[in-house]
């Protein structure tokens, strides 16, 4: 009989990938007549002008692919080449990085081999101090394929009572689409994480976060999957403030937030959908600012409606 190998407990990052700050520009007395405010720098620019080092632009001129196994579906490599080609990126340390963890990793995780690396070798072929052209080599190791071993558990993120969860394990189950025996695939349970938010956050959930937790047997190339909820606090609706609408259709919107309601992050976009006709045409979710008092367990919803051109 064969040795089976130990179980080991492995998190699944790669399924779990943008901050932009302002810069304060303090100038003396003798520079005012050259005064600059920051949105009239760009992000380079501003860098520059507080010492951190400003890299050039990566541009990727072709990618090759060194020995690597071909993909079942023929065609992703050349999907990953082209979705490269030509796009830019930030300079630094962290761009080949960026590549390697994103199109070329996912690729290969989709297709059921969770524990494949890979490793790149770029090649500058021209550049300046504003752009560098280069060519990308990619090596793939892509190691054993992985099947769904059994059937995807849940449990609460501090204990596993079954009472502790806010619906049931069957309801949650059906929001993965992945069964027992098939390609352990990461988009596919990317996909169920993302419904799983929906369902949490459409019920008050404003804090809810999933982890899945992952136990890979080589031996038997199985991945037993283990989804860990931290449900959080669930919110009521707060103090709802609206300014700019006219006072019918601004009754109708405090109608549908209704405060001390569960809150729920969609439906401002619902009543949008609702009622487009009786609102600015410029109007969007980011005219919602939200207040959370994790004390109280309320949200305060204040909408302010722009004046569209």
């Amino acid at each position: 009989m064969a040795r089976r190998s130990p179980t080991r407990v492995v998190p699944l990052s790669v399924l779990l990938t943008f901050f932009s700050g302002q810069v304060l520009l303090a100038q003396s007395q003798q520079e005012k007549s050259q005064t600059c405010s920051a949105s009239c720098l760009s992000a380079d620019e501003s860098k520059e002008m507080i010492g951190t080092k400003v890299y050039p632009k990566i541009i990727i001129d072709d990618v090759k692919f060194d020995s690597s196994p071909n993909l079942l579906d023929s065609n992703t490599e050349q999907e990953i080449i082209a979705e490269l080609k030509h796009h830019e990126f930030d300079g630094g340390s962290h761009w080949l990085d960026e590549i390697l963890e994103v199109p070329v990793r996912n690729a290969w995780q989709n297709q059921g081999y969770f524990k494949m690396e890979a490793s790149g070798q770029p090649r500058v072929v021209s550049g300046d101090s504003m752009y560098e052209h280069v060519v990308i080599t990619i090596r793939v190791n892509q190691g054993l394929k992985y099947w769904l071993g059994g059937d995807i558990r849940f449990r609460e993120a501090d204990c596993d009572e079954p009472e502790k969860l806010a619906f049931s394990r069957e309801e949650l189950r059906k929001l993965i689409p992945l069964q027992g025996g098939e390609i352990f695939s990461a988009v596919r349970i990317r996909e169920g994480i993302e419904a799983l938010n929906k369902l949490y956050h459409s019920a008050g959930y404003f804090n809810f976060v999933a982890t899945p937790v992952t136990e890979v047997d080589d031996a038997t190339q199985r991945i037993s999957l283990v989804m860990e909820l931290d449900e959080g606090k669930q919110f009521r609706v707060g103090k709802v403030e609206v300014i700019g609408l006219d006072a019918q259709v601004e009754g109708a919107l405090r109608w549908r937030l209704h405060q001390g309601d569960i809150f729920n992050n969609e439906l401002f976009e619902d009543f949008v959908a609702d009622n487009k006709n009786a609102l600015p045409h410029c109007i969007s979710p980011s005219n919602v600012e939200l207040r959370k008092s994790e004390k109280n367990g309320t949200i305060e919803i204040r909408i302010v409606i722009p004046s569209c051109p």
